[in-house]
């Protein structure tokens, strides 16, 4: 079933691919199946320690990285 008019905006903490530990799995499976699907995901993710992907940009209508802070001042 294809849903070309619809658009999810999916927030995560870190950058989720690889798909490697606990809940970047997750967000990466959800926007998997959304794309399948034919919706249209804008992914806005944190980024500390992990790299921009290119495997994103191919799942995702839109990928918008941040800069966490995980200072504790």
């Amino acid at each position: 079933m294809k849903h070309s008019g619809k658009h999810f905006h999916i927030i995560s903490f870190d950058v989720p691919y690889p798909a490697n530990y606990g809940g970047v799995i997750d967000v990466y499976h959800k926007v998997k199946a959304l794309h399948e699907r034919g919706i249209k995901v804008h992914l806005h993710c944190f980024q500390y320690g992990r790299n921009k992907s290119d495997r994103l940009k191919e799942l995702c209508h839109e990928v918008n990285y941040y800069t966490r802070d995980v200072s504790k001042s």
